[in-house]
């Protein structure tokens, strides 16, 4: 009966499993996206089953050494056999019983999403395993000096901006809860000596900053769609700040990409800009901080790809992304600071082009 207990234990671990991972896709697919409660219920366990995969990788290494130890001490111990299998049992299941559950339901967890295309929402909702996200970066970034640094080197880049009005106009159509935004416009004023209008919005609800309105700075937040925002803006933008916002989240897949960058293409003026991100991608580094943010715990880099590593292959002579706007990387800005500018080619241009292949 001992030697047949391990086995026995398997079996019974992958068939409990096995039944809750049927019984939590029959549960959580057809209510996530209909039922509040079942949609933060689904989060918190997709959370927990994330968080508990690592704790259970170290666990697998203990179990196999373990084993080891026990078949080895078994041949030279005085000691009954029963008493070594007895142990070889009893680190089975503690295996058993974390690593194959939290895997099992976890990929039961990215099955869910990944049919119901909703991945990367539901992850940075309330509870998700990104949901502190932009908390712990802001709280990086602040760390590190970011706003200064950054609005020192993109200096240069306001003062080529050829507008002649008194106020600058910049629009964050991803600006989370607008606090670095916000930072970033009370900068931008100080350095450029003008009034900046710093318009701002997110799809997603969450506490913002609240509006100001100064000699030196006017802002705006309002949840919405970035695509409606052509509806409820009512002048053209200089600078479309947009680190980790509506292009990030395109991935850098055309068919996602190009309504994107055509939105923002009419929002700028005639020769506007882009700011995205574009810190030295760290891959290792970035993994490591991600499961640091799974657990709440400071960042110490980005814990993603940047905007740039998303979109760069989209821009190729050629490219119809390339027929939109150019890309131009911020000199003395590299590391954690680095940024890329998308110069916005112009109308006239555009449309030679376009006549120019209408006659090919």
């Amino acid at each position: 009966m001992l030697n047949a207990e391990p086995l026995q234990s398997i079996i019974k671990c992958l068939t409990i499993t096995l039944e809750i991972s049927i019984i939590f896709f029959l549960i959580f697919f057809p209510t996530i996206n209909r039922l509040p409660v079942f949609r933060v219920l689904f989060r918190i366990g997709h959370r927990i089953t994330t968080m508990m995969l690592p704790v259970s990788l170290p666990l697998f290494f203990v179990y196999v050494f373990t084993i080891s130890g026990i078949m080895i001490a078994s041949k030279f111990s005085s000691l009954p056999f029963n008493s070594f299998l007895l142990a070889f049992s009893l680190s089975t299941k503690i295996f058993l019983y974390t690593l194959f559950p939290a895997l099992i339901i976890h990929l039961t967890c990215l099955l869910i999403m990944s049919i119901l295309k909703s991945t990367h929402k539901i992850q940075y909702e309330r509870f998700g395993i990104l949901s502190q996200w932009g908390t712990k970066t802001r709280a990086y970034k602040r760390a590190i000096n970011w706003v200064p640094v950054v609005s020192e080197k993109l200096l240069p880049v306001l003062k080529s901006l050829t507008t002649n009005r008194p106020t600058l106009n910049i629009l964050a159509p991803a600006a989370n809860d607008g606090t670095e935004e916000l930072d970033l416009a009370q900068s931008f004023s100080q350095l450029t000596q003008r009034k900046i209008r710093m318009q701002t919005s997110d799809a997603s609800p969450m506490k913002h900053q609240k509006t100001l309105n100064t000699p030196t700075v006017e802002f705006t937040y309002e949840q919405c769609d970035a695509f409606e925002l052509p509806n409820k803006i009512k002048e053209l933008q200089d600078i479309i700040y947009d680190p980790k916002g509506i292009l990030w989240f395109t991935f850098g897949k055309d068919k996602k990409l190009l309504p994107a960058l055509q939105l923002f293409y009419n929002l700028l003026t005639h020769d506007g800009i882009v700011i995205i991100d574009a810190p030295d991608e760290q891959k290792r580094n970035q993994k490591k901080n991600r499961h640091r943010l799974y657990f709440g715990m400071k960042l110490r880099y980005y814990c993603e790809s940047s905007t740039y590593t998303h979109i760069e292959k989209a821009f190729k002579p050629g490219s119809a992304a390339s027929k939109l706007f150019t890309l131009e990387k911020v000199d003395g800005l590299s590391g954690p600071y680095g940024m890329v500018i998308l110069r916005k080619v112009p109308a006239d241009t555009l449309n030679q082009r376009k006549k120019e292949e209408n006659v090919g």
